[in-house]
C-alpha cells in the first residue's frame, strides 16, 4: 500500500497544487480501511468530508421514491467522493457503500480549515480543485439522468398506450401484426372512428400503412440504451 503522500502526489484533481503543497496537504488526511458491505456514511448523515480511494471499490447510493436503493456512481482507486458535503452543509443526499475491501484517505472541512491557516494560498487553490472535480461529477450525473428520464418517458408512452403522444413525438416503434408481419417505423397519426381506431404508420422504407389498432398484437420500442443493471427496479 502506498503512503498518503504518494497517493496525494499523483491525484489528478490536485495537479494545480505544487508538489510541496500536495506533500503538506497529505499530512492532513486521515487513513481508514473498510470491509465489503461497510457504509462509510449513510444517506442523511452530516458528512462534511471528502474521501480519496487508495484501493477497493465504493458505490455512491441513494434511495429512490419507490424505496429502492440505486447506485449512481462507482468510485475506484484514485477516485474522490464526498466533495458535495464540503461545498454544501446539511444531510448527505446519498450514502457510500463499500463493495470491495477499501482503503481511503479522509479530509474533513475542519482539517481543510487547519490546512488553510498554515497554507492560505494553497487552501484557496485546493477549493478550486474541489469545485472543479465536483462539477465533473455533476455532469456525469446529469447525463445519466437524461438517459434515465428518456427511457422512463418512452416506457410510459407505450406502457400507458399513449399512442397520441408517441405520434406527436415521432417515436420509433415496432408493430407486430396479427398476420405475423412486423413493421418498424414511426407513428404519424391516430384516428378514432365508430368502427375502431386506425393507426397511420410510416415504415422504415418510407411506405405509409393504415393499420387497424385491433390488428396490432404487440407494440414495442427499440432496445433501451441504458444497461439493464442500471435501470432501477420498479
Amino acid at each position: 500500500m502506498e503512503t498518503a503522500t504518494e497517493t496525494i502526489e499523483k491525484l489528478r484533481m490536485l495537479e494545480p497544487l505544487g508538489s510541496a503543497d500536495r506533500a503538506a496537504l497529505a499530512t492532513f488526511f486521515e487513513p481508514a480501511t473498510y470491509e465489503a458491505g461497510d457504509r462509510i456514511y449513510a444517506e442523511g448523515d452530516d458528512v462534511a468530508c471528502m474521501y480519496v480511494v487508495q484501493s477497493g471499490v465504493v458505490d455512491l447510493m441513494a434511495m429512490l421514491d419507490s424505496g429502492v436503493e440505486h447506485r449512481f456512481l462507482t468510485i475506484r482507486e484514485g477516485g474522490v467522493f464526498g466533495m458535495l458535503s464540503l461545498a454544501a452543509s446539511g444531510p448527505s443526499a446519498g450514502g457510500a457503500l463499500v463493495t470491495e475491501p477499501a482503503a481511503v484517505l479522509a479530509l474533513s472541512r475542519t482539517q481543510i480549515d487547519a490546512f488553510g491557516e498554515a497554507h492560505p494560498e494553497a487552501a484557496l487553490a485546493l477549493w478550486h480543485c474541489i469545485l472543479a472535480a465536483l462539477g465533473g461529477q455533476m455532469r456525469i450525473l446529469v447525463d445519466d439522468y437524461r438517459r434515465i428520464a428518456g427511457w422512463a418517458r418512452d416506457v410510459a408512452a407505450v406502457g400507458s398506450l399513449n399512442l397520441v403522444g408517441a405520434a406527436t413525438e415521432g417515436r420509433e416503434l415496432e408493430l407486430q401484426l396479427s398476420s405475423g408481419a412486423s413493421l418498424m417505423g414511426s407513428l404519424l397519426k391516430v384516428d378514432h372512428h365508430e368502427a375502431g381506431t386506425l393507426l397511420t404508420f410510416r415504415a422504415a422504407d418510407g411506405r405509409i400503412h393504415i393499420v387497424p389498432y385491433h390488428a396490432v398484437t404487440c407494440l414495442t420500442l427499440p432496445e433501451s440504451p441504458i444497461p439493464a443493471a442500471d435501470i432501477p427496479a420498479i
